[in-house]
């Protein structure tokens, strides 16, 4: 009798035993189960962090490809950071040379004045060009970048055109530098801000507008012409209009 009762206690000791063993394993199951559930969310959460971080990076990126000039204190526009600003030179055209090649961008300031005696009509787009060919000329030849012993601008093609609500007379030409010994190849936009008694310096219809220029040998049309577009398309006159461009 007692050895059969030792038996018995044996056989429910080692049950109890086998449960626990077994409730050690489930729980251990649950407690793997909770912890890659939580890596997973852990992984998650950080590839959408990288991923807004990486598109925070792109935008940054996109942002500093551009910089933004003046033409005068009422004319500013947005040009590639292809082109130095720290390096411009001021003068009536402030050329402003590229960082990664020989082109050169430059502003078109106004260039009807009482020394030269040159008016102009912003109703009259179609005589814009030949009204102020000569000085473009001559304010081309800055001596700094250009220079021209005969200030001479040959067009080869000029058109009127309307980028944004404002006219423009886009043109291609050229020049010979004779201070690089070169041909020069240039694409330009040429406006005129109509005259504004609440303009600081455009009190009177005078000109306003940009080339891009590069020696004949490595000028790309398209190219340069991209370039002067994008100041065109984003030239503001006036506060109000700049704020808007903003």
């Amino acid at each position: 009798m007692k050895t059969t009762k030792i038996i018995a206690a044996v056989m429910a000791m080692t049950m109890t035993m086998g449960l626990c063993a077994c409730g050690d394993s489930a729980d251990s199951g649950t407690t793997d189960s909770k912890s890659t559930k939580s890596t997973v969310a852990q992984d998650k959460s950080q590839a959408e962090t990288t991923a807004s971080n990486d598109e925070e990076t792109s935008s940054a990126v996109e942002e500093v490809d551009y910089q933004y000039g003046v033409v005068s204190i009422d004319v500013h526009f947005r040009f590639s950071k292809h082109f130095d600003y720290d390096w411009k030179i001021g003068s009536t055209i402030d050329p402003m040379t590229s960082t990664e090649d020989d082109s050169c961008f430059l502003t078109v300031n106004k260039l009807c004045d009482e020394y030269n005696n040159l008016t102009i009509d912003a109703d009259k787009p179609e005589e814009w060009l030949d009204t102020v060919h000569d000085q473009m000329a001559k304010d081309l030849s800055n001596g700094y970048t250009y220079t021209m012993v005969n200030p001479a601008l040959d067009i080869s093609e000029n058109e009127i055109q309307e980028i944004n609500g404002r006219t423009f007379v886009r043109f291609v030409g050229s020049f010979y530098d004779d201070k690089h010994k070169n041909d020069v190849d240039c694409v330009g936009y040429l406006t005129v801000v109509k005259g504004d008694p609440n303009l600081s310096e455009y009190k009177e219809d005078n000109t306003a507008g940009f080339i891009v220029a590069q020696t004949h040998d490595k000028a790309n049309i398209d190219e340069l012409d991209a370039y002067a577009r994008e100041a065109a398309e984003t030239m503001a006159v006036g506060k109000d209009e700049w704020d808007k461009m903003e």
